[in-house]
């Protein structure tokens, strides 16, 4: 079933544009997620671009007032609620030696069980 799903992705999101803008408008982790007048500002327009790209070319289906509304709304969702998704990620300073931990740092996470 995995096989299936994967190539069916592949058959629908075929084009690295595609990709590059579904990433824009939900990567959480690029958001600007702080509680600030300037960060709130640039939230509300996050990825808008992106939506537009992506109603236009690539899910023509959707419309894209409803899609940037609906990514409002989680958009801060998160940044209000951003502490119960971030969790302690092990850093180091150098990607071939794991054993030697430089230091934990606070992350969203991409995917798994806490992630958004």
């Amino acid at each position: 079933m995995c096989d299936s799903l994967l190539a069916a992705m592949d058959e629908r999101f075929a084009s690295n544009e595609t990709v590059f803008h579904l990433c824009k408008a939900t990567d959480f982790r690029l958001m600007p997620l702080e509680q600030t007048t300037a960060a709130a500002a640039l939230l509300d327009e996050w990825g808008n671009d992106s939506v537009d790209w992506l109603c236009t070319h690539a899910l023509a289906h959707l419309d894209a007032d409803i899609v940037k509304n609906q990514l409002l709304q989680v958009k801060h969702f998160v940044r209000d609620n951003r502490s119960q998704f971030i969790v302690d990620c092990d850093e180091h300073d150098d990607e071939d030696d794991k054993k030697t931990l430089t230091r934990t740092v606070k992350r969203l996470p991409l995917v798994g069980g806490t992630s958004i």
